[in-house]
């Protein structure tokens, strides 16, 4: 029985220098952090994976391999280029290479809204937009009033459909959830004002 030898290094694997590896990033970060969410293309929210998952896996979700097969050539040679660095070297992140702002701002585009305070808001907004509704409808309700509760109603339907989970992974989420808590709070207080009458 022969021993086992010890895995050997392959040509196949270049040596990639750090400057490589730092326009890599680079070229990465303009993809996954464009100027505006409407920037963003389809490869934007692979190219995140791939970077937040190198800057922390296990908090912001790992990088399925086929993504590589999901985007053009250039950008997975730019993922193949960090990872081949990444063979080659200690344990390294783009902080190394002065993009530690960068990839904070991703993560709180990307990653965050789970975590946003504006989340927390949503929700106790929404919260208190029904128990208004549920107190303030009574027997005399007039069909101005009514007017008043459909209204409170449509807002808090559209403000919790935007909670979902399928809708929170949207480009513009955020901005919606605010616009809708200001119209949930417009309305109750038409509703306030419509009971005081």
């Amino acid at each position: 029985m022969s021993t086992p030898q010890p895995p050997q290094r392959r040509p196949v694997i270049r040596a990639v220098t750090f400057d490589e590896v730092g326009e890599a990033i680079g070229r990465l970060l303009e993809i996954a952090l464009p100027a505006t969410r409407a920037a963003e293309t389809g490869a934007s929210p692979k190219v995140a994976d791939f970077l937040l998952a190198w800057w922390n896996g296990d908090d912001l979700g790992h990088f399925p391999v086929l993504h590589l097969c999901n985007v053009d050539a250039v950008i997975a040679e730019d993922m193949i280029t960090i990872m081949a660095y990444l063979a080659q070297e200690s344990v390294t992140y783009p902080d190394a290479w002065g993009y530690a702002d960068q990839v904070r701002a991703l993560v709180e585009r990307q990653r965050d809204l789970e975590r946003s305070p504006m989340l927390d808001e949503a929700h106790a907004i929404l919260t208190q937009g029904i128990d208004h509704l549920r107190f303030s409808i009574g027997p005399a309700t007039s069909a101005e009033q009514g007017k008043t509760h459909d209204r409170l109603a449509a807002e808090l339907h559209r403000l919790s459909v935007l909670l979902s989970p399928d809708r929170r992974a949207q480009p513009d989420t955020r901005d919606r959830i605010g616009a809708a808590i200001e119209s949930v709070t417009a309305a109750m207080a038409a509703v306030t004002e419509r009971a005081q009458r």
